[in-house]
């Protein structure tokens, strides 16, 4: 088409499948290709009568997808700048997968990022049950030193106390399990471990949402030798209250 040999050109649903596809196979060179198909919509969309190819909320979700994989957070942060100053809004799905970007990071204070965005979300009202899981999980997996780490644990329980208390959201198993991971790898102290797993611990127990993960991770943030005097119960010596559990989608009663 650039060259003048065609007079078709594919509309922006069609520069959004190749898009996809690129995101869902990961090819070492998916990231150069996907960015050149980027920006020949951008420079197509500004010529007359071409508007049709310009890049919509799917567009920019496909792009954070992307540079998520490649864990390109630095293009990512660029990207959604630039859309915030243009005229396309972001939905639900867009700003999600921006926080997917800030799950697949290594920026250390990617943990603090993800929450600052789901604020921003959260006063746009666009943000859902899985934004909070997505940024629980961005602060769950971060290496920094003794303040970003403190920072960040603060991060995740705001976090995780605005979910819990919410009247349209609720955890589910994979919100206890981030939580936990954050818990055990944050903690400044064996104290503070011992006290805030406790504390997620009969949280999780309320919600019912007590599952395999939950204790795989409560295993290694607490020893079996000391669950019964920390959690005032072992969890692998006897069988689970069913009340623990029955919110679990995998519990059969």
């Amino acid at each position: 088409f650039k060259d003048g040999e065609i007079d078709v050109l594919p509309d922006v649903i069609g520069f959004n499948t190749a898009l996809s596809t690129l995101a869902r196979h990961g090819h070492h060179d998916a990231l150069h290709r996907a960015e050149k198909i980027f920006v020949a919509m951008e420079q197509l969309s500004k010529q007359e009568g071409l508007q049709y190819v310009m890049p919509d909320q799917y567009t920019f979700s496909t792009m954070f997808n992307i540079y998520g994989r490649f864990r390109r957070s630095e293009k990512a942060q660029k990207l959604l700048k630039k859309i915030e100053k243009g005229s396309v809004k972001l939905d639900t799905h867009g700003y999600n997968s921006m926080l997917f970007v800030w799950t697949r990071s290594a920026d250390q204070r990617k943990g603090i990022k993800a929450a600052m965005l789901l604020d921003r979300m959260i006063d746009l009202e666009v943000a859902n049950f899985s934004s909070f899981n997505l940024a629980l999980r961005a602060c769950a997996h971060i290496i920094g030193n003794d303040q970003v780490q403190g920072n960040t644990l603060d991060a995740a329980l705001r976090i995780y106390k605005r979910l819990i208390s919410s009247q349209s959201m609720k955890p589910d198993e994979d919100t206890f399990v981030a939580v936990l991971i954050a818990i055990k790898k944050l903690s400044k102290s064996k104290e503070q471990r011992e006290e805030l797993s406790k504390q997620l611990f009969d949280d999780c127990c309320r919600h019912g949402l007590v599952g395999t993960l939950f204790i795989e991770e409560m295993n290694s943030c607490i020893p079996e030798s000391d669950q019964l005097k920390v959690l005032g119960y072992d969890l692998n010596s006897v069988p689970l209250e069913k009340e623990w559990k029955k919110n679990l989608k995998r519990f059969v009663k």
